[in-house]
């Protein structure tokens, strides 16, 4: 896991650090690989990828949209953190759907709380799975899912580059993909809605490698789609 800190504040920006590395050996997780950074300019121009970032916007030369901007570049599942003197930046880090806001002194308690959290969502996410193909086994991740397929008695696992067969069952993979990107259109369809382009009440357009692939949904199934899906991109999408 990598982890950055943007602050211009030397002293709080170690002690950040050490308080993180303190949670990470108390409740024994993977030590993580911590980025330190105290130059706006460094910043701008980091190519790292963070998966957890903690950004103090009123930091001298900070622009936090931009800074945002580049994180998601960099790694669109980026967790940001916001830390603050006060709640005026509030605004802004909503508009830049940052995952928890603080303000200073630390609530240690929240905070831990609080990464709880957020390495729930990370390990959700990057989480890995087995794909039993015949003598094949392959391991890919379940974000790299676009869709599944029930074709006659074979579950085809599409990807971004790959068709897959499954061994397992469409039951076997509703039970498994529990995160919060896999719905089910039909008894046939389950889908990851990071992909999804579009959608009519009777077909989900999913884009695939610079193709749309189109996907049934079940009629019954339309409201809830519907609703599920404009709830997953107002806790999911980056930018207003």
């Amino acid at each position: 896991m990598n982890i950055l800190i943007f602050d211009t504040d030397i002293h709080r920006l170690e002690n950040l650090k050490n308080l993180l590395y303190g949670f990470f050996n108390k409740h024994d997780y993977p030590n993580p690989h911590i980025t330190a950074i105290d130059s706006p300019d460094e910043l701008s121009f980091c190519g790292s990828t963070a998966d957890i970032a903690f950004l103090y916007p009123e930091a001298s030369g900070i622009n936090l949209t931009t800074a945002a901007q580049q994180l998601y570049l960099n790694n669109p599942n980026t967790i940001i953190f916001i830390i603050a003197s006060d709640f005026e930046l509030l605004d802004d880090a909503m508009s830049i759907r940052a995952f928890r806001y603080f303000t200073t002194p630390f609530d240690i308690e929240r905070l831990c709380k609080s990464l709880r959290t957020a390495l729930s969502q990370y390990y959700s996410t990057n989480s890995k799975i087995i794909i039993n193909e015949g003598k094949n086994n392959y391991i890919i991740n379940a974000s790299d899912i676009v869709f599944l397929e029930k074709n006659e008695r074979k579950v085809l696992i599409h990807t971004m580059t790959d068709d897959l067969v499954s061994a397992r069952n469409m039951q076997f993979w509703s039970d498994t993909l529990k995160d919060k990107c896999f719905y089910r259109c039909n008894r046939a369809y389950i889908i990851n809605m990071n992909y999804v382009d579009s959608f009519t009440t009777e077909f989900v357009y999913l884009n695939r490698n610079k193709q749309k692939e189109k996907v049934y949904l079940t009629l019954k199934k339309f409201n809830n789609f519907k609703q599920t899906y404009h709830m997953f991109i107002q806790n999911s999408a980056p930018y207003a």
